[in-house]
C-alpha cells in the first residue's frame, strides 16, 4: 500500500491550521466603531492634487463642476505634473500630505468644510469647498489612485463620527451646566424650612430646556443625507 505524498498531507494539514486562525481571528476581532475608525491615524488614500479654485458660495454642485473643470484645464494649459499626495482622513481633520508621508501639505478642519462634490465627468476625481480664515471659500479638487467612490463613502463615515462626537459633547456640556446651575438655584432660592419656592421650580424648568438645546451643525449636512 503506498503512503499518501507527505507534501499533499502537509498542505492539507496547514489549510486546515490556517481556517482554525481564521475562525479565531473571526471571533475575537471586533469591527470598530466610525469614531475609533478615525480617532487617530485615520484612513489613508494615494491621489494627486489638481489645485485650488476660489469659489463664491459655501456650496453647490454646479459651482463645484465648473471649478472642477477650470483647475483641470489649467492643469493641461501649463503642461505641468499634478503633485501626488497621500489624503488622510481623520477627525483631525482632511490632511493632504506629500505622497511619502514625510511632509503635512494642508489640513482643513471638519467644521470648515461646507460641501463635497464628485467630478461628474471622471469617476477619480473629487473635490470639497471649505471655508478659510478670512471667511471665503474655496474648492479643492483631487484626483483619486483609484475610483472615488470609496473615499466619498469613507468621508461620509467621517464627518457623521465627528457630528456625532460633537454632539456627545454638547449633550455632556449641557448637562454638567444644567446640575450646576440647579444646584445654585436650589441652593440660593432654598428657604430655611426646606419648602421649594417657585423660583427655584421655574429655574428647574429652563434648566431640562436648556439640557435639550443641542444646535445641530450645518456643514456638509446635504452630504450626510
Amino acid at each position: 500500500m503506498s503512503n499518501p505524498p507527505t507534501e499533499r498531507l502537509n498542505d492539507s494539514m496547514e489549510e486546515k491550521k490556517n481556517g482554525k486562525n481564521k475562525k479565531n481571528n473571526g471571533k475575537l476581532q471586533k469591527q470598530p466603531s466610525n469614531e475609533e475608525k478615525f480617532d487617530g491615524p485615520g484612513v489613508n488614500f494615494k491621489g494627486k492634487l489638481i489645485g485650488f479654485e476660489s469659489v463664491s458660495e459655501s456650496k453647490g454642485e454646479r459651482m463645484c463642476q465648473v471649478a472642477m473643470a477650470k483647475l483641470k484645464a489649467a492643469v493641461i494649459a501649463l503642461g505641468v505634473h499634478k503633485e501626488k499626495i497621500t489624503l488622510n482622513l481623520s477627525l483631525e481633520g482632511i490632511t493632504l500630505y506629500d505622497d511619502k508621508m514625510e511632509d503635512q501639505l494642508y489640513r482643513h478642519l471638519i467644521e470648515k468644510i461646507s460641501f463635497v462634490s464628485r467630478d461628474a465627468s471622471d469617476s477619480r476625481a473629487f473635490g470639497y469647498v471649505f471655508n478659510e480664515d478670512d471667511e471665503k471659500y474655496r474648492f479643492c479638487a483631487i484626483k483619486t489612485e483609484k475610483s472615488a467612490e470609496p473615499v466619498m463613502a469613507t468621508l461620509k463615515e467621517l464627518f457623521k463620527a465627528y457630528y456625532e462626537k460633537q454632539e456627545g459633547k454638547s449633550g455632556n456640556d449641557s448637562t454638567s451646566q444644567t446640575e450646576e446651575s440647579a444646584n445654585q438655584t436650589s441652593t440660593a432660592a432654598q428657604p430655611s424650612d426646606g419648602a421649594t419656592t417657585p423660583a427655584a421650580s421655574n429655574a428647574a424648568a429652563d434648566s431640562v430646556l436648556l439640557e435639550n438645546k443641542i444646535t445641530p451643525m450645518e456643514s456638509v449636512s446635504d452630504f450626510l443625507k
